[in-house]
């Protein structure tokens, strides 16, 4: 049996990104001079400046629809979401067919965390223009975190179809691949991904779960290894890394992982429990008993200690405490069904413990 729980879920999922740049236009008017001035302000970085010349081309032309987008893309830029919202709107509302200011809404709306109505604008602009890569990725993103994976998956290949060389495309499928339990199909795509951005420390972080996922141990190590070679305070790494150590017997490396993470983040109680399996395993049953008690303050729900307890106990020969731990976690696991095979196993050996009682 493997001790540790790792810690599975994929980073990286909702990278969204912006649709396209402010608009130029042409001509001698005056909104039209102060509108251009304002996207060289806006490239400059310079957005209050821009902000103010894109105010002043609508004040001077309420029905300019690119001034109203241009403004929605530069209050975005400065985190003024609901301000970005409204004057996507009012552009759409000039110029419905304007693709662009659809998808830009929509990763508004989905940065606001209106998922539903920011699906519904992707979709708008996928019928405007159905080659825009972009509104296929950013739809991709908002269906998965819908938990709508499959519909997630048709419109990130989508994405890749039209721009193959989409490193965040190639990650963000293959964590949809992994959440529908496709590792093969997931480690494919991340590695796509790497090929394209091998700096990408999430990406080797998540190639390295899919991997584990498949029994590669040795390859996940060196992924795990390698995101933390690019992240080194990446807490999530360095605990899977020690459960991969752990699963290859390596209890020393195991250990160093789970205290490093625990540096990072004291409360993590995981990490504590994990650290206590590790020492178990080490026959350090002090120490292990300490990382325990941590783990359960700080999460009383981990009543799988306590079966862990109860093996140790028993193969220990101290039958009493034992007997104590397993009946402790039958009680508390009732509720748990993914505890369902430790549970059977717990009856099984207090069965064995009341035949030496007799």
């Amino acid at each position: 049996m493997r001790l540790g729980i790792t810690l599975v879920f994929s980073l990286g999922m909702g990278i969204a990104v912006m649709g396209c740049a402010p608009n130029v236009l042409s001509g001698n008017r005056d909104d039209v001079k102060q509108l251009n001035l304002g996207l060289e302000l806006q490239k400059k970085g310079d957005l209050e400046g821009a902000i103010a010349e894109y105010r002043t081309a609508i004040r001077l032309n309420p029905n300019d629809a690119v001034a109203h987008y241009n403004l929605g893309i530069a209050l975005r830029q400065t985190g003024d979401l609901k301000g970005a919202i409204a004057e996507y709107r009012t552009a759409i509302r000039l110029n419905s067919n304007n693709a662009n200011a659809h998808v830009n809404l929509g990763f508004a709306l989905a940065a606001k965390g209106d998922l539903d109505e920011a699906i519904a604008e992707y979709r708008t602009a996928l019928l405007l223009n159905p080659n825009d890569a972009v509104a296929h990725y950013n739809l991709g993103i908002a269906l998965a975190r819908k938990g709508h994976f499959d519909e997630a998956i048709v419109e990130y290949r989508a994405a890749i179809r039209l721009n193959p060389m989409d490193a965040n495309a190639h990650h963000n499928l293959g964590n949809a691949l992994e959440r529908q339990g496709d590792h093969e199909g997931a480690i494919a795509e991340y590695r796509t991904a790497l090929r394209l951005n091998p700096n990408d420390a999430v990406a080797h972080y998540n190639l390295g779960t899919a991997l584990e996922h498949t029994g590669d141990h040795d390859g996940a190590i060196t992924e795990y290894r390698t995101a933390l070679r690019l992240n080194p305070n990446d807490a999530v790494a360095h605990h899977n890394l020690g459960v991969a150590l752990g699963g290859k017997g390596d209890f020393d490396g195991a250990i160093t992982e789970y205290r490093i993470v625990l540096r990072l983040n004291p409360d993590d109680a995981v990490a504590h429990y994990n650290l206590g399996t590790a020492l178990l395993a080490k026959g350090d049953l002090d120490k292990a008993m300490e990382e325990f008690r941590a783990a359960l303050g700080l999460n009383p729900n981990l009543v799988i200690i306590h079966y862990h307890l109860g093996r140790f106990l028993m193969d220990q020969g101290s039958l009493l405490k034992a007997q104590k731990e397993l009946e402790e976690f039958i009680k508390l696991a009732q509720d748990q069904p993914p505890l369902r095979d430790e549970i059977e196993d717990a009856k099984r050996r207090l069965d064995k413990l009341s035949v030496f009682e007799e």
